[in-house]
């Protein structure tokens, strides 16, 4: 889940979260150690989209989303999607794939 939230951060920002000017390694690590908010310009304005990204950028990983994939599927952030079909579809498509091979 955390690489997600830096994915997220990154393609949504621009730029690494926590420690965007930081270039040696030894020091990115030294900053993501301690527990730090996460920061977004002033450019993003989703309170949802914001608050997801900071659940899944959490310094506890059991505090990430409340600690799992339900968590994740029940935010807000995903209201619109039908996890149901999305499980079908992946199912048929499993299985077309399966057939052919």
């Amino acid at each position: 889940m955390w690489a997600l939230g830096i994915l997220l951060f990154e393609l949504r920002c621009g730029y690494f979260p926590f420690a965007d000017e930081e270039e040696d390694p030894f020091d990115v690590y030294k900053i993501l150690s301690k527990e730090q908010a996460v920061e977004f310009d002033d450019e993003m304005t989703d309170e949802v989209e914001m608050d997801f990204i900071r659940q899944l950028l959490d310094y506890t990983p059991e505090k990430r989303l409340h600690g799992g994939y339900a968590g994740l599927m029940t935010h807000p952030y995903f209201k619109n999607v039908d996890w149901v079909l999305q499980f079908h579809l992946h199912s048929i498509i499993t299985l077309i794939h399966n057939r052919r091979n």
